[in-house]
């Protein structure tokens, strides 16, 4: 039985597919992390640039 646990745990570490899965994953995590913590700070500017640009569109389309 500790033979065939221990044999696993051999596999498991020469096998390189799941480390790259999980390197891949934490990238990930981290990259959403980023543009998260990002439109936190940032949220309200871009609301305020998005709601300018909004009501300049709208004067240009009534000049048409």
């Amino acid at each position: 039985m500790l033979q065939s646990v221990i044999f696993t745990i051999k596999q498991s570490l020469r096998d390189r597919k799941g480390v790259s899965a999980t390197e891949y994953t934490l990238m990930v995590v981290g990259i959403a992390g980023l543009v998260l913590a990002g439109a936190k700070v940032l949220g309200g500017d871009i609301s305020t640039a998005l709601g300018d640009i909004g009501t300049y569109l709208v004067a240009q389309a009534s000049t048409i």
